[in-house]
């Protein structure tokens, strides 16, 4: 699964304090979905 985002958009999230480190796989980077929908839904709250 995935979220229909674009690079920019992940670039400026993953700014922000609190987001998830990243899993670096070669020169692939992937995040955790679990992480990150606990990241977006603790952002809405």
């Amino acid at each position: 699964m995935h979220f229909d985002i674009s690079r920019t958009t992940l670039w400026r999230l993953a700014q922000l304090e609190g987001f998830p480190e990243p899993l670096k796989l070669g020169r692939a980077v992937r995040y955790r979905l679990d992480e990150v929908e606990a990241f977006l839904r603790d952002q809405e709250a």
